[in-house]
């Protein structure tokens, strides 16, 4: 018996920029406003929750946004770098996750924060203009 893959409602900004190999699935909405682009085999999941993308992000490739048992909302001008993810409920404006790091669902991130590549945050607070290298 296969298993069958459940489709979003998407709300997608005209200007933005999505891979016809991004994977979007999950029952909740997926909002992608203007100008973000979504690489190759970037996944947003929104099984357990809605995800917000603001205006200017980039979701690279491989990166994954959820599941998440709550809403998930990524501020404008951020990045998510490859195979990063994301589960906190939010992502402050213009930070950067980089390549392979893993923000737990508990954690929260700031506005212009940087995290680099290999780095888990589990349960953590970061607050704002803060560097994690």
């Amino acid at each position: 018996m296969s298993k069958e893959i459940v489709k979003p409602i998407c709300r997608i900004d005209p200007s933005a920029i999505i891979s016809d190999k991004a994977i979007f699935i999950g029952p909740n909405s997926i909002t992608i406003a203007a100008n973000s682009v979504i690489h190759p085999y970037a996944r947003l999941d929104s099984t357990y929750g809605p995800i917000d993308v603001h205006e200017y992000c980039i979701i690279s490739e491989r990166a994954a946004i959820g599941p998440a048992d709550h809403p998930i909302s990524l501020d404008s001008h951020t990045m998510v770098d490859i195979g990063a993810e994301v589960m906190a409920r939010s992502i402050g404006k213009a930070s950067v996750i980089g390549a392979q790091a893993k923000i737990d669902k508990n954690a929260q991130i700031g506005k212009v924060c940087v995290r680099l590549q290999l780095v888990i945050f589990r349960n953590q607070n970061i607050s704002n203009e803060n560097k994690v290298l």
